[in-house]
């Protein structure tokens, strides 16, 4: 079958893009976009208007079948993607192409918003707005008690102006930049931003709390450690040469706690036990990859490649440990977020 050039289309839940980003939004190959925009936007998809309206005069006759221009009204954010095959190789690459750069732009979510106060995103159809009915009954009366809980937030995440001003501040909008080459790091450090971001994204996708723990030290996992080492033992130092600085490092016993949260997270992979994940240890979680991807990403010409992130660590164990400050850094950044007890009971 011959290869051709095709524009992929497909819809997405729980995101609104605003005029505040021009109504659309590049992640790396992938253009979230809203459906009001396509519309005036055929031309830039690179189809001929005539063509367009012969395939809507061939769908039209399908009254089950919109046509395209209803396809962009019927639904309000859509990702698009350019490739080049044949329409089966093109399918399911695009369809991950989308699901992994939904994640990534998922991240942007950390710390903008807490932790349950909007819906998941997916691919349209994928995930619903759900909820659990339940009665309590009294054995020995006829006392009861009949309610439900909404298991995801009807909430879309919108990027509006807020979520513009609040990206502008931190990290995300120059990942971006990482990831579509306009920041000069290695392709290796690249590839590792990339797959941090989607299991971090994965993380903020889940409200299941243990396999969002693991997510999260996955993805610190992806940006400080290589294949072969002791994460036990290079976790600690290695977030502590870019948070260690902060008085909350000493204050909150912050070693005591990543070591608490590695030991969670081996238990919950080699023995399936995830009792003891809280909804502090995630929190906590949630803190050390925002505050990682901060400094990495925010100083990335310092930081150009993974190796040389760990001989800025290694240089500043030593020097710690011989008390000695070092001669030449970037002015690290630390980002704390709380919680009262009402928003956690949320999660």
């Amino acid at each position: 079958m011959s290869s051709k050039n095709w524009v992929f289309l497909t819809p997405i839940s729980n995101l609104k893009i605003t005029s505040s980003v021009n109504n659309e939004i590049c992640i790396d190959r992938v253009t979230f976009i809203s459906g009001e925009k396509l519309i005036n936007i055929r031309d830039r998809l690179g189809i001929k208007k005539s063509n367009i309206k012969l395939i809507d005069k061939r769908l039209g006759k399908n009254r089950i079948t919109p046509t395209i221009k209803d396809l962009f009204k019927t639904h309000e954010t859509f990702a698009l993607v350019r490739q080049t095959g044949t329409k089966e190789q093109v399918k399911p690459d695009c369809f991950r192409k989308v699901s992994d750069e939904l994640l990534i732009l998922n991240l942007s979510r950390l710390f903008f918003e807490r932790r349950k106060y909007s819906g998941f995103l997916s691919l349209e159809g994928s995930s619903k707005m759900e909820k659990t009915t339940h009665i309590l009954l009294d054995s020995n009366s006829t006392a009861h008690n009949l309610g439900f809980k909404l298991l995801t937030s009807p909430l879309e995440l919108s990027l509006d102006q807020q979520w513009l001003q609040f990206q502008n501040n931190f990290f995300f909008l120059d990942l971006l930049k990482i990831l579509k080459k306009k920041k000069n790091v290695s392709k290796n450090w690249r590839e590792s931003l990339r797959r941090a971001a989607i299991f971090a994204g994965k993380s903020l996708n889940t409200n299941n709390i243990a396999d969002a723990l693991l997510w999260n030290i996955v993805a610190l996992e992806s940006l400080i450690t290589n294949q072969g080492e002791s994460i036990s033992t290079v976790l600690i130092d290695r977030i502590k040469a870019l948070i260690g600085w902060h008085g909350n490092w000493i204050s909150d016993d912050y070693e005591k706690q990543i070591q608490n949260i590695y030991n969670l997270r081996s238990a919950y992979i080699h023995d399936g036990i995830d009792s003891k994940i809280d909804k502090d240890s995630l929190l906590f979680s949630d803190k050390l990859v925002f505050n990682v991807f901060l400094n990495l990403v925010t100083f990335s010409n310092y930081f150009p490649s993974k190796n040389k992130f760990i001989e800025f660590s290694n240089k500043t164990e030593a020097l710690n440990t011989l008390g000695y400050k070092l001669p030449k850094h970037p002015s690290l950044k630390f980002v704390n977020q709380t919680y009262t007890s009402q928003q956690i009971q949320l999660i």
